[in-house]
């Protein structure tokens, strides 16, 4: 975008949320993502619960955290940006419990918005006032709500299919960040790896070679296996503890309850393969997890019905019969002490070739550190290439 190609818009007038009409207009406001090519419209009633602040598992009612939500308006009242603020109790005691210190920043997410700074920046000095009121000393984000969900704003790559789960803006929102005094606080990077490329086939053969004298040399001691779908609770609990032992070290991470990963996986239970859930286990302990689903919005992509409660069921029709071409990896972590045993390229290995049955050609690795060279360097070395990459901005407050 030049800059004679922005909207210059008088003043706006930014208000928070005020009743269910509102709540809908700020949903609607989504639709803004439509200018930029390949955008997929996420599932209706998947935002709208996100959006409920008093049900959703995220929010608990509160006791995890907080927000309020903001809408920004034209001289004519037309709608033309939205934007979350964001206390997030969970992610704050979380810092606390790792670190010592009280510090945590306020977020910010949902953010959209037409191609005008005034607009944006009306937006923002709303959101950061209400985290200023709120204790917060530092904006952050986009997290929507945060990084288990929409995470992160998309810098390059517009070219790639927008994944399931994965931020996807305009093109010209870096730029309204920026204008409203956001700065780069990290990147994190999308990988993804084509399978029958004839340039991975040499690296995949020679990583499963690998992954069987792992598990030669372990056997007795790591096993790897799907997840007991009868004992479903159970297995909740198990995948939630290892996930935020593996990850609880790393930069911006927020653990995740067991009433969201629930809340997730029975979401996405009749559309999952149950196949792509590996638990690595050591002498019976739960030390290792890889979750992947296939990309949905393959299929989100071409519903016809995009009416709240309708989506899901024709979701689950079309599901039937359809052939994945691409996994995500939602959750490959282990437990600390374990980064460099046999557990990983046990738990990869055996995630290859389940993925090879099925037939899948694309494995997408989403939102690596930039700066995470332990698994950076073993992705890249094993055919994965970087294709996106997403920023999270900051801001003193």
């Amino acid at each position: 975008m030049t800059a004679a190609s922005l909207i210059q818009v008088a003043p706006c007038d930014v208000q928070p949320v005020s009743g269910r009409a509102d709540l809908r207009t700020f949903e609607r406001l989504a639709a803004l993502r439509r200018q930029q090519p390949g955008w997929v419209a996420p599932l209706k009633l998947t935002e709208h619960q996100i959006l409920d602040r008093k049900r959703h598992t995220f929010y608990d009612g509160g006791r995890a955290a907080e927000a309020e939500f903001f809408i920004a308006r034209d001289s004519a009242g037309d709608p033309v940006g939205r934007i979350g603020a964001i206390v997030n109790h969970h992610h704050d005691a979380h810092v606390r419990q790792q670190h010592g210190q009280d510090h945590a920043p306020g977020f910010f997410g949902f953010f959209d918005s037409i191609d005008s700074p005034q607009v944006a920046e009306g937006l923002f000095d709303a959101a950061k006032n209400w985290l200023r009121s709120n204790g917060c000393t530092e904006i952050m984000g986009p997290a929507s709500p945060s990084e288990t969900y929409d995470y992160g704003l998309l810098i390059e790559g517009f070219d790639q299919p927008h994944r399931f789960l994965s931020a996807f803006q305009p093109d010209y929102y870096p730029a309204l960040l920026a204008r409203a005094g956001l700065t780069k606080a990290k990147d994190l990077l999308g990988l993804t790896i084509d399978l029958e490329s004839e340039e991975v086939a040499e690296y995949v053969e020679r990583f499963f070679g690998l992954a069987d004298e792992a598990a030669d040399r372990s056997y007795g001691e790591i096993t790897l296996r799907s997840p007991n779908i009868k004992n479903f609770d159970a297995e909740i609990q198990t995948i939630c503890k290892v996930f935020n032992e593996a990850l609880g070290h790393l930069w911006g991470h927020c653990p995740m309850s067991e009433a969201e990963l629930a809340d997730i996986a029975w979401s996405l239970h009749r559309v999952a393969i149950h196949e792509a859930l590996v638990i690595a286990e050591h002498h019976g302990e739960p030390v290792g997890v890889l979750m992947a689903i296939p990309d949905l919005n393959e299929l989100i992509g071409r519903l016809i019905c995009r009416w709240r409660w309708v989506e899901p069921v024709e979701l689950i029709l079309r599901a039937r019969r359809w052939k994945p071409t691409c996994m995500r990896t939602l959750v490959l972590g282990v437990a600390p002490g374990y980064e460099r045993s046999l557990v990983v390229p046990a738990l990869v290995g055996e995630f290859g070739r389940k993925v090879y049955s099925l037939g899948i050609r694309y494995v997408d690795a989403h939102l690596v550190l930039e700066d995470n060279a332990s698994i950076l360097t073993p992705l890249t070395r094993y055919g994965f290439k970087p294709n996106r990459r997403y920023r999270i901005y900051r801001q003193d407050l």
